[in-house]
């Protein structure tokens, strides 16, 4: 069923054929190659404000390609839709109904491009709205291949600025730079009921997930994340560096976790988890209710504001809030770069037990 003249397309690796119309089950194209380039650049309905959904669905074996060059190693334009548009990328089951223990797979082990999805400089991608829904992206191999350097990667103001993933999966994928690298000042990030299990990076100045930049300290460029039941394990990056799991850089909005999982996530001591970097003063940041249990090295590093605040404050972060939260055999499970990454910040109700340092700094 469509409503106010919605467009919805599906993609079949064993029964499609991408000289379908790809508007039906049972007229569904064959590649995701096809679709991009139809949805994206060279097909009738390319940038269709009308455009709503894409259904990936599963037919037994994960996809292997072929990728399209324009969707992988070139600047998106409309990027399914156009600016301004809400789309949905969904994985289905073999019927053509959606279960949210089935994904579509994408693996990625014979991968050789830079980028898996790659934006840039294109205003006509400003606030696009793109849910990713039961996706998992598994098997990257940069140790053959030499890529991806990232899976999606945006490096600069407007693109992919509102994507959202739920129920989606990253999996053993060794990448260069990362999986995730957003940058743009003002984005907004959903992930909810997501895994990432098994993933490595290898550059000691990019984070597996960056939501700001695609590098770990970018001043004011910012954008923030609300993240909820997601669950990372076994995570690492490259040995002896300040690399960073997870990095945020965010403007005043602040970062949302709740009810996560990071489950022996780090390579060693030197390691860094999760980096919390405001812009501002009013940078209000808040983890609750998240597990972290035998996690390498630092476990939530705070720095204090980019921007030093023309009054009173200085470089002051304040309204920060970490609630309901457990640490448990971890290296270090907080580290404050300077005091005022501190000011206001209010703990309660955490649980402190058998972690290598101190538990909360003095």
């Amino acid at each position: 069923m469509t409503v106010g003249n919605e467009q919805v397309y599906y993609v079949r690796p064993v029964n499609g054929d991408d000289s379908n119309d790809g508007k039906s089950f049972s007229t569904a194209w064959k590649t995701w190659q096809n679709a991009v380039d139809e949805l994206c650049f060279t097909g009738v309905s390319a940038g269709d404000i009308h455009n709503a959904a894409l259904f990936l669905v599963n037919e037994g074996t994960a996809y292997t390609g072929p990728y399209s060059t324009n969707g992988t190693d070139t600047s998106l334009d409309y990027c399914f839709t156009d600016s301004g548009g809400e789309f949905t990328i969904r994985g289905l089951s073999a019927d053509g109904n959606a279960y949210e223990d089935v994904f579509f797979d994408f693996d990625l082990s014979g991968f050789t491009y830079n980028n898996w999805m790659y934006g840039f400089g294109s205003s006509n991608m400003a606030s696009q709205t793109l849910l990713w829904q039961n996706i998992r992206w598994k098997d990257a191999d940069r140790d053959t291949n030499s890529n991806p350097n990232w899976i999606m990667y945006t490096s600069y103001d407007s693109e992919f600025s509102q994507f959202r993933f739920k129920n989606c999966q990253w999996i053993d994928n060794k990448v260069d730079n990362g999986l995730v690298g957003f940058g743009n000042y003002s984005g907004v990030y959903y992930y909810n009921n997501c895994k990432f299990k098994g993933n490595q990076g290898f550059d000691s100045s990019r984070a597996l997930i960056s939501t700001g930049n695609y590098t770990i300290t970018n001043l004011g460029r910012g954008p923030c994340f609300d993240m909820r039941n997601c669950w990372f394990e076994g995570n690492n990056t490259v040995s002896g560096t300040s690399y960073v799991l997870m990095s945020q850089s965010l403007n005043g909005q602040g970062a949302l976790m709740e009810n996560c999982v990071f489950l022996k996530n780090g390579y060693d001591s030197s390691s860094k988890l999760i980096n919390l970097h405001a812009s501002a003063e009013d940078t209000r940041d808040e983890i609750s209710r998240c597990i972290f249990i035998g996690n390498e090295g630092r476990v939530l590093e705070l720095e204090q504001a980019s921007y030093t605040d023309a009054g009173d404050y200085g470089n002051t972060t304040y309204g920060r809030k970490f609630d309901g939260n457990v640490f448990i055999y971890n290296g270090q499970p907080l580290y404050f770069n300077s005091e005022p990454a501190l000011k206001t910040t209010s703990f309660m109700n955490n649980i402190f037990w058998n972690n290598t340092t101190e538990d909360v700094p003095s």
